[in-house]
């Protein structure tokens, strides 16, 4: 055939069409040039539109030498066209098997939003209402499809042809004014309420709701039904819509009905290659390691760092497969830890669109089973297996799903499924719209709140002139996987990707001797003399600290992890320096745990041998079983007969192992570096003007990460670490005239620095700041003699990662401050965005000086320590799990754990802002709120004073509280349970409200 007058050849429009030059398709495949599925359907319907030359996507991808292919369609005589009848106004056509899947599941489900699809068309300015309705109207004119109705019938189900003119007043539209700028997709399609089900008998499968937000902007929410959409139909049905605005005539298209009239049933032999490929292959269905933070489907929405997507597009070109290939690989890749047997099954949506429908509006997309090998070592030949699976793939897209299952009878019951996860590929060509005097950013994809699969992932590419940018649509159902599941999928995902594409993530810091025990050393040789730790029974001076260090790297050989089993003592802290300066990793063991957890903590770390401190009871030392013992009478023994100093040996070894509370979880040993231990001692040295004549005192529990802060910046300035007596730690006012005669600088934790900040303290009063963090602070309004300083930080960011100095006086609850420096924070909604000043979300903590992730537990760190999708792909953020918000002046407003936060008769409750509240009232001493039981609205609890009156108590509580919450239950205690670090323990007041009959 000839090619169009006016237009070039072949050659040159298909490069024109690749943005390649035409040189660079002679010899190459599709694959080679780096291009997916997607690319060729896009090729097959631009030569089709500008030279007549018919191809097939599938004959495209398939082609070694493009060039040569597209001549030699150029030069074949143009195939004689069918004629077909139109179907007319009200005929009754069969579904084409896409659509009759789609009804199937949706019987199944009725209500759900599970199959509609959504986007939205951010303007700056309102459109043309009139304008853009008429567009809408003529668009639909153009495209029947999108106004088909169902007809059951017995035993069968068929869709009505509508045609015809369509009234702009009569489309099914909706104009909304909201008060606020919702902070995220999600919340527009909500604010919309987009995912309400459609009538699929009588409904327009299609429909909008344009929001009016107060900042002068609006957004159009756009809603179809799978039953009428694909990707490729909604970029055509965009065209017509700005077509239509702007005037261009355009016919009607009915060439989704022909499809549906002449459908046929798969080749026989097609069906029996595909059942015989299926059937060796493994169909368990995925599960994660469980939902515990949503009761919900969740879907994330994560971006593709920029020089991570180009460095696996480079790549992928280089060795002749599509970006879309490398990725369904690294999903593979990460799939395979979930997975048993050789081979498993992966789904992929396909176009599926015959040659004479590539630019036809419906819907042809089919989920087609791809049968994977596990994969292998080599990243290059796990690709290329890849890309063989999803060609075979790609010959049987036509047999039908339900095909496949009624065929494969068993293997697919019992539990098994044939889909069960799912990664597809969606290229969006249409980035921005200008329609009805405006112009639109087109965001395709918001989660409707219900996930197809257990766990499916879309990569959606968007391709502009001078810019590409991808994300991550992860979607999951509650049933089968958590939030952790995602993000740890996210992990090995880019981690796969980053060692495909050859970059080379950060290196290790080398071998180096701590900033602390040099200074320490420092002050040990200047000044042997001075004490660096003292309790009420013995003094160590810094001098005797080197010796310390050597009879213990003597005693104990190359063993590099450390057990410390005892409590808060100069001996512990002494134990610890000489851990740290032999160049091992000390693990704090608090003899006071049960021992079992405290065997649990020995083999999770990894020790190599337990150092027993004097105190240690004897059957934690017991619980050691298989792994040596000393006692820490030998190493001193063996210090004080003359063993020489020796110098402090340099390691990359982590600095500690310390467990968490387990307020959050299943506690987790964290494995913190050295140099991040230095930077944050130094940090804290500064902000408490720390220097040789201060007294530290060394409050916290040993297994409390806040005690790495009372000992390491003491000894980075030379100072004492004096521990508190055991009978002053829980006496408030005993602890307030210990401080106040003894130390310089102080830690306690939030509940207690409440407490303390309601007493009288002595005019005269040697401390000069008390800091304070591990939950949340209330607000300190009674005038103190000291500075307060208050600290966030979970154990996993090295201790602290946000501070400022609290206004004492306010009533305003504490901030808890911005960055440390080289600390990275991020705010990220449900959906992982990163989302506006002032609007709550989840908070990640990055930077060189967070921990390095949980000894021994790869899940658990890559479900937590996840590549930052707003940095460069290498860097690593830590998922805190804690609810912030930034204030206008940029501090960071702590709302609480977001499996604490909660809806009382639709208004959500921050716990924080409610205790504060409370906090508030005289004659509280201290308050929680707690969940109340088996589900039940929370409850108040509340620490009176003995004078107070219960009655007028509860009246005033109430009183403080908004309308909607006055209700809820006051109860009283004479103590909050706590954790053994100082934190308000959740959990065990949840079982005191079981239990216990409180007073209210």
């Amino acid at each position: 055939m000839t090619v169009q007058e006016g237009v070039g050849s072949v050659v040159d429009v298909a490069a024109a069409e690749l943005g390649l030059d035409p040189a660079a398709l002679r010899g190459s495949s599709l694959a080679q040039l780096g291009r997916s599925s997607l690319d060729a359907a896009r090729l097959a319907v631009a030569l089709f539109r500008a030279t007549r030359v018919r191809l097939a996507p599938v004959e495209l991808l398939g082609s070694e030498d493009l060039a040569a292919t597209l001549e030699h369609a150029q030069a074949a005589p143009e195939p004689e066209s069918r004629s077909v009848a139109s179907p007319a106004d009200g005929d009754l056509l069969p579904l084409t098997w896409q659509q009759r899947l789609i009804w199937f599941q949706q019987e199944l489900e009725p209500g759900a939003p599970t199959y509609l699809f959504h986007a939205l068309l951010r303007f700056d300015a309102p459109p043309v209402v009139g304008r853009l309705r008429r567009a809408l109207a003529r668009a639909l004119e153009r495209h029947p499809v999108m106004r088909t109705h169902l007809v059951r019938s017995p035993g069968d189900v068929r869709q009505r042809v509508v045609r015809g003119p369509v009234d702009p007043a009569g489309l099914p539209w909706t104009e909304v004014e909201l008060p606020v700028v919702p902070p995220d997709s999600r919340a527009l399609v909500e604010a919309a309420a987009a995912n309400r089900p459609f009538d699929v008998e009588s409904d327009l499968l299609v429909r909008w709701t344009l929001l009016y937000l107060p900042d002068g902007s609006a957004v159009l929410v756009h809603t179809e039904h799978h039953l009428v959409h694909d990707g490729m139909s909604f970029t055509s049905f965009l065209r017509s819509v700005a077509e239509a605005d702007a005037g261009e005539p355009a016919p009607e298209e009915l060439g989704y009905f022909d499809h549906a009239r002449s459908a046929r049933p798969p080749a026989p032999e097609a069906l029996e290659a595909a059942v015989a490929e299926l059937a060796g292959a493994g169909l368990a269905p995925f599960t994660g390691r469980g939902c515990t933070e949503q009761s919900a489907d969740l879907g994330l929405r994560i971006p593709v760092p920029a020089p991570l997507f180009q460095a696996v597009e480079r790549r992928a070109r280089e060795i002749g497969v599509s970006t879309f290939t490398a990725f369904f690989a690294a999903f593979t890749a990460a799939m395979a830890a979930h997975r048993r047997g050789d081979r498993f099954v992966v789904g992929t949506g396909m176009a599926n669109r015959p040659l004479e429908h590539l630019d036809t509006v419906g819907m042809f997309v089919s989920m087609v089973p791809v049968v994977v090998d596990r994969p292998r070592d080599d990243a290059v030949a796990h690709v290329m297996a890849t890309r063989a699976a999803l060609e075979r793939a790609e010959a049987r897209s036509d047999v039908p799903l339900q095909e496949l299952v009624r065929a494969l009878g068993p293997a697919v019951r019992g539990g098994n499924a044939l889909l069960s996860t799912g990664f597809s590929l969606f290229e969006q060509t249409v980035t921005t719209l200008d329609i009805a005097g405006s112009r639109a950013r087109l965001e395709v994809g918001p989660f409707t709140g219900s996930a197809k699969f257990p766990l499916d992932c879309v990569l959606v590419v968007r391709r502009a002139e001078d810019d590409t940018d991808a994300e991550l649509l992860v979607e999951g159902s509650a049933a089968a996987v958590g939030a952790d599941d995602m993000w740890a999928l996210w992990t090995a995902m880019l981690r796969w990707l980053t060692a495909f594409a050859g970059l080379e993530p950060a290196a290790a810091p080398p071998a180096a001797v701590s900033a602390v025990v040099t200074a320490a050393e420092s002050v040990a040789c200047a000044h042997p003399d001075r004490v660096a730790f003292a309790d009420d029974t013995e003094a160590v001076q810094y001098g005797r600290l080197p010796h310390l260090g050597m009879a213990l790297a003597e005693l104990i050989g190359e063993r590099r992890r450390i057990g410390l089993l005892g409590g808060g003592s100069a001996a512990f802290f002494a134990a610890a320096y000489a851990v740290a300066r032999t160049g091992g990793t000390y693990v704090p063991l608090p003899h006071d745990q049960p021992v079992a957890r405290l065997a649990a903590m020995v083999a999770a770390a990894g020790c190599d041998v337990v150092v027993a401190l004097p105190g240690c009871l004897p059957e934690a030392s017991a619980a050691m079983a298989g792994v040596p013992v000393y006692g820490w009478d030998q190493i001193t023994a063996l210090a004080d007969s003359g063993v020489p100093a020796g110098e402090p040996v340099p390691s990359a070894l982590p600095a500690y192992v310390m467990f968490t509370s387990g307020s959050t979880g299943v506690p987790r040993g964290v494995e913190v570096p050295r140099h991040a231990l230095d930077a944050r001692a130094g940090v804290y040295a500064g902000w408490c003007s720390l220097g040789p004549d201060d007294v530290v005192a060394q409050w916290s529990s040993v297994g409390f990460d806040a005690s790495v802060l009372e000992l390491w910046p003491a000894l980075l300035a030379g100072a004492e670490l004096r521990v508190v007596p055991t009978s002053i730690r829980t006496d408030p006012f005993a602890l307030v005239g210990w401080l106040a005669s003894t130390a310089d600088v102080a830690f306690v934790s939030a509940s207690v620095a409440d407490l303390l900040g309601s007493l009288q303290w002595p005019d005269t009063c040697r401390l000069r700041v008390l800091t304070t963090g591990a939950e949340p602070l209330h607000p300190l309004v009674r005038e103190l003699p000291f500075e307060v300083r208050n600290m966030y930080g979970p154990t996993e960011v090295t201790i602290v990662a946000t501070s400022c100095l609290v206004d004492v006086g306010s009533t305003r609850v504490p901030p808890i401050g911005a960055a440390l420096p080289g600390v990275v924070l991020r705010i990220v909604g449900e959906d992982g965005r990163e989302v506006p000043d002032g609007e709550p979300g989840e908070l990640w903590v990055g930077g060189p000086d967070i921990a390095a992730g949980y000894a021994g537990d790869t899940a658990g760190t890559d479900a937590r320590f996840v590549p930052d999708p707003y940095g460069d792909g290498l860097a690593v953020v830590y998922r805190t799990g804690d609810v912030v918000r930034r204030r206008p002046g940029g501090d960071l407003e702590f709302l609480g754990r977001r499996d604490r936060q909660t809806k009382v008769n639709g208004v959500r409750i921050e716990p924080v802002e409610v205790e504060a509240s409370v906090l508030a009232v005289p004659g509280v001493r201290a308050v929680a709120l707690a969940a109340g039981p088996e589900g039940t609205a929370p409850v108040i609890v509340v620490v009176p004073d003995t004078s107070a009156e219960r009655e007028q108590l509860v009246a005033a509580v109430r009183a403080v509280l908004v309308p909607q919450l006055r209700h809820l239950p006051v109860r009283f205690t004479n103590a909050l349970p706590v954790t053994p670090s100082g934190k308000v323990s959740h959990a065990a007041l949840a079982d005191l409200l079981r239990v216990e009959d409180m007073d209210g």
